[in-house]
């Protein structure tokens, strides 16, 4: 896409150095009137895996970015804990 929406997705990988493919993105209404909110749904390839983030925001923009940082925010957790584990194994008496 060339909106602001991917423009928001493609700063952030360049600012976090994490590429995903961006599988699917959905804008459903969860309010009515004015100031009606919406919720962004993001779903992302990464390493093989599935990541999915969520965001509700009266500006469309903002929810998917969020629910991009939140698929963002899984992967580095993801990628902790595989750390974490791999540092104790290394760590561990043979």
């Amino acid at each position: 896409g060339d909106g602001p929406v991917d423009a928001a997705f493609k700063a952030i990988e360049a600012a976090t150095g994490i590429a995903v493919v961006l599988r699917k993105f959905e804008v459903h209404a969860v309010s009515e009137g004015e100031d009606a909110q919406g919720e962004a749904r993001v779903y992302v390839e990464y390493n093989h895996k599935t990541y999915r983030g969520a965001s509700v925001s009266t500006n469309i923009v903002e929810s998917g970015t969020r629910a991009f940082l939140e698929v963002i925010n899984r992967i580095e957790l993801a990628q902790a804990g595989t750390r974490s584990r791999e540092e104790r194994s290394a760590a561990a008496p043979a």
